[in-house]
This record gives C-alpha cells, structure tokens and sequence, in this order.
C-alpha cells in the first residue's frame, strides 16, 4: 500500500462525524452516474473534489446526506480508506471507519489503560475491541478482515495488521540543485521536507515539533557576505516569516544561519570544523520550535558568492548529516523519511 494519503477528510487534525458523512456520501457518489466524467452531471471542467463538493450540498438538500460543519478538503482515497485491502471501497470500510472514531474515544485505545493489550499491535487491539462490540450488537458485523487503521495527516505512521509502518512514498525529502536560470546562476538550492520527518523513539508522543534543524555538507563550505548579510533565504517570503518568527535565540535574534561543524556525526565519522552546516533552532524560553506539517517543504537559497565548492572531495555535493531535534530534547531526534508525491 502507498500511504501518501490520509482520512481526514476536513483537515481538522482530528475525526469528527463530518469525516464519517464524507465518507459515506464518497461510497455513494462513486458508485454514481455523477461520479462518471463521461456521464452528464459530471463537470469537466471541475475537478472530482469541487464536483464532489456540489453533489454532496445537492444530496444534503435532499435529506438524503447529513449536513456537515466543515468543508470538504480531500475525498478519500483507496490506498488509505479501503481498511479491508479488498481493493474497492465496501460497506465492511464504513463499519470500520465508524467503528475506529468510536475506539479512539474510548480507553481501549489507550495504552495505558487496562484493556488495551500492549503485547498486541493498535490494530490487532482494534480488532479485538471491534470483535467485542459486534457480539453485544454496538457495531455492525463485517466480512472482511481488517488490515489496517484510518489514519490522520499528522500521523507518521499507519497502524497496519502487521505492525506500524511509516507514512511515504518514494520522493526524495532532500534534494540539492545548482540553479541555472538567470541572475540567479549558481545559486545553491536546498529543498527539505520538514514534513517527512519521523521520530527515532516509537514511544514519541510529542505534537510532531521540529525545535532545531543541521544541515551538515561534508565538501561545501559557506561565508556570509558580512555581518548582516548571509546569503542564505527561504524561498517563500511566508516560509521566510514562519522560519525568522518560530525560530531565535534568548536575545530574540533569528537563528536560522551558516554554523560550525562541529559535532560527530551520526555515523560517527568526524566533523571538517569549517562553517559548512546551515541550521535554526528554538532556543526562546519554553522555545519548542513549530510542527512540521506547518514547515512542510523548504527550500534555501544560498547565493552563488556565499558557498564553495571543495572538489579534492568530491565533483557533487555530498550531504554528511542531518540532524533533526523534537521539542522535549536536543537528544531526541527524527530522521527523514522518503517523501510522497
């Protein structure tokens, strides 16, 4: 399965009733002329999400859907919302779905609580709960067998039959480039998907908080312009904003910069001790930096006169680590993941 999709189809964060009115309006439309590009109703020049949107508030005004508060932001997609693997959508799906909001309400979920088995994964623990709950009739019996969990976009992780497994696909979350266009020839280009980023503590239970962030090159080497001037932006004058207003030091200065590298690596290879290493970090008081979802991809701009190259090392650009703090620590890190899309 390709988890580069989630269940929430309001973008709330959470799973709200709304999410189970989309869900089972999306059953219905698909297996509808409406839902059919071919078929009249179908706007072409609409996409399935805006036609979705006008059939579901026409389905509504016929009493035949419920109203919901919340606006529809994604449709729900096979790969995450088909719990079953069966290869369509069914209505064993639907009882799943409406069955988990109930669970994640309730202190069997809960690994601390007495009923949640924690020799067993979250999924087996659901079936087990489901089982329970059909036999005093809460919930309706199903055929198929469940293989995997609704899941929210904030997760890391997907609770599936056989263990979690990481939210991704097959997309580089780092990619360095040389820029070729205009006056902006040799600049060096830095994307980083903060979103992708997945704790190392499986017991993390923390708001997915990136506090800091190193940037290590093992054959660039950067130097500011001046005092005032690095060289160094993000991209997007919003992510600039995000980045400069999130992350400072004690003084209230923006940290985000060209630092010393100094550490050991992860690999435990040794540091080069030059300014190779672009990094911000939280250092405020009670400073706990922003969720990566809300970092999401970035991209850094370092300007053509402020970097070199060192090709007695290498001809191509060599990342030698990455080093990803969460908000409780500077001990506790993730790494990053491969990405989606």
């Amino acid at each position: 399965m390709n988890f580069c999709c989630h269940d929430d189809y309001t973008k709330s964060d959470s799973f709200t009733f709304d999410d189970i009115s989309i869900y089972i309006g999306h059953q219905n439309w698909i297996n509808n002329s409406a839902s059919d590009p071919s078929g009249g109703i179908y706007d072409t020049d609409k996409t399935d999400l805006e036609n979705f949107r006008i059939w579901y508030a026409d389905q509504v005004s016929q009493k035949n859907l419920n109203a919901i508060d919340d606006e529809i932001q994604v449709l729900p997609k096979l790969d995450c919302g088909d719990f079953t693997e069966s290869g369509s959508f069914t209505f064993d799906d639907i009882s799943i779905y409406i069955g988990h909001q109930n669970w994640i309400n309730n202190s069997a979920s809960d690994p601390s609580g007495g009923i949640y088995d924690t020799d067993k994964n979250a999924t087996e623990n659901f079936i087990s709960w489901y089982t329970d709950q059909v036999s005093q009739k809460n919930l309706n019996a199903i055929d198929q067998d469940i293989k995997h969990l609704p899941s929210l976009e904030v997760d890391s992780v997907v609770h599936t039959i056989n263990g979690d497994v990481v939210r991704g696909g097959d997309g580089e979350p780092l990619v360095i480039d040389v820029d070729t266009t205009g006056d902006t020839t040799g600049d060096l280009l830095i994307s980083f998907d903060a979103s992708t980023a997945t704790h190392l503590n499986e017991n993390y239970a923390g708001d997915g908080r990136i506090k800091g962030v190193e940037l290590v090159f093992d054959n660039i080497e950067f130097t500011p312009t001046d005092e005032f001037n690095t060289g160094l932006s993000v991209d997007t004058p919003a992510k600039q904003q995000l980045i400069d207003e999130q992350y400072k030091d004690t003084l209230g200065n923006k940290t985000l910069n060209y630092y010393y590298d100094y550490s050991i690596r992860t690999d435990g290879s040794d540091p080069r001790n030059n300014k190779s290493v672009i990094g911000f970090i939280d250092t405020t008081e009670n400073g706990d930096g922003e969720i990566k979802t809300n970092l999401g991809e970035l991209i850094f701009r370092v300007k053509k006169d402020n970097w070199t190259k060192n090709t007695e090392i290498s001809n191509d650009i060599i990342i030698a680590d990455v080093r990803i703090w969460d908000e409780t620590s500077e001990v506790e890190r993730y790494k990053l993941q491969p990405k989606c899309g």
